[in-house]
């Protein structure tokens, strides 16, 4: 059941970072509907963090935790440290960046499977940053 308290931000951001993959890429319509991640940035941007792959990779191990809740706090408020001007969105889509890894290797899941588990994330961390 979803959270009807949340902002509708939340669940567009991570539909914005996938879609905008998708719709940038030269791939076949077929490949289209294949479950893509977002691309890193090599530096701030006005729509993301800097992120390196060493940051990115760590932010990913993170996040394999089974107490994922808690790495989720303990990274948006290192971001937040280190990016004080970042709004939530610049810190959503770095976590969807780092969390969709661990998504599209989840086996016997489909594209549309798959991207339900972004949005459920998205709007997870788009909660905690709200707190």
């Amino acid at each position: 059941m979803r959270n009807h308290h949340l902002p509708l931000t939340a669940v567009m951001v991570g539909l914005t970072s996938l879609v905008a993959v998708n719709l940038g890429s030269s791939q076949s319509a077929q490949a289209a509907s294949e479950f893509l991640c977002p691309e890193t940035h090599a530096a701030t941007t006005n729509a993301a963090l800097q992120e390196t792959p060493e940051q990115l990779a760590s932010t990913t191990n993170a996040l394999k935790s089974p107490e994922r809740e808690n790495a989720i706090r303990v990274v948006a408020g290192d971001l937040k440290k280190e990016y004080p001007n970042a709004d939530t969105a610049d810190i959503v889509n770095y976590m969807l960046t780092a969390y969709c890894p661990l998504v599209a290797a989840k086996g016997g899941l489909g594209a549309d499977e798959k991207q339900a588990e972004m949005d459920r994330f998205s709007s997870q961390v788009y909660r905690i940053l709200k707190e």
